[in-house]
């Protein structure tokens, strides 16, 4: 989860890009500078952020309050790239990267007043994390219809086809690891898309993507039906390893 989420966020938003310049500009290259130029600023604007922050985080250490100021300026920063031009998941996820590895950043920068926000992000998240996950599932019942005989058809082979694929990558990870190869049935089990899976819904239908609505039906269903494959996989082969 914690290489999966970054890379299925910039795929995500790499198409999206892709498909709303597509509409504006007739010619590849002009695309590409668009894509290049929303996610460069977002990165650059991510960086200078995180490493400024950590400066601020330095000097509000211990402070009671440092957590909801960071996602302040988390989210004044989101909105000003998005003015700009640029793309403010990105710098979202870039400011993030930067404050949860703060250490090696200033590694890097040469910096002497040194802070991390990992120990600040856990505080944050535990007080959180209620409500993360209360929204999580008001949003699945909010936006879930019962679905089309069709589209449950196309999640379930979705789901097949993503059961398969995460099999073999699991079984090629672990060659060479005697031990660990004999749980890759748990480990494939443990597939559930999730909250970024459900997060980035919003963005395709912000998008304007043609039939999103059905797009989103079978995300949705996607979610659902993975979490039922990793609760009863897990449940199955884990008693039938204890057996």
């Amino acid at each position: 989860s914690t290489y999966n989420s970054p890379i299925t966020i910039v795929v995500t938003l790499v198409i999206l890009q892709l498909i709303t310049a597509g509409g504006e500009a007739q010619i590849y290259s002009s695309v590409a500078q668009e894509i290049a130029s929303a996610f460069s600023i977002g990165v650059v604007l991510g960086i200078i952020a995180g490493v400024f922050w950590l400066r601020v985080l330095y000097e509000l250490r211990g402070g009671s309050y440092e957590d909801i100021l960071t996602l302040a300026f988390a989210l004044m920063g989101f909105s000003t790239v998005q003015v700009l031009g640029g793309n403010g998941a990105i710098f979202a996820l870039i400011f993030g990267l930067v404050l949860g590895n703060g250490n090696v950043v200033a590694r890097i920068f040469r910096m002497e007043k040194r802070a991390s926000a990992g120990v600040l992000m856990k505080r944050f998240q535990a007080q959180i994390s209620f409500l993360v996950r209360t929204f999580f599932f008001i949003y699945i019942g909010v936006v879930f219809l019962l679905p089309s005989p069709l589209i449950l058809v196309y999640s379930i082979i979705l789901a097949a086809i993503l059961v398969l694929v995460r099999y073999a990558a699991t079984v090629i990870s672990l060659l060479g690891d005697t031990i660990l190869l004999d749980y890759r049935h748990i480990v494939t089990a443990i597939m559930p898309r999730g909250l970024s899976t459900a997060v980035l819904t919003p963005l395709v239908i912000a998008a304007n993507v043609k039939n999103a609505d059905i797009l989103v039906q079978i995300v949705i269903t996607m979610i659902i039906l993975t979490a039922i494959i990793a609760t009863a996989g897990s449940y199955y082969f884990h008693h039938k390893e204890v057996a």
